[in-house]
């Protein structure tokens, strides 16, 4: 059994992970880049293959403020 190569980058940094599934490439990207601001992205590749894009849409802690 080969094991896929996924690339996980944000902010210009990449992280690689060697690990046979996706939820694995998504458990790195939400170790390694958990300051992501809204509108940036996070974004996962097999290979040289785009196959799947984080993008959080607002600022949670920012809402917490307004609320409060």
């Amino acid at each position: 059994m080969t094991q896929r190569i996924y690339t996980v980058r944000a902010r210009n940094c990449e992280y690689r992970a060697a690990k046979p599934t996706l939820e694995e490439a998504l458990i790195v990207a939400h170790e390694k880049v958990w300051q992501i601001s809204p509108g940036e992205k996070v974004s996962i590749y097999r290979g040289t293959e785009l196959i799947g894009e984080i993008k959080p849409m607002s600022d949670v802690r920012e809402g917490a403020r307004r609320a409060a």
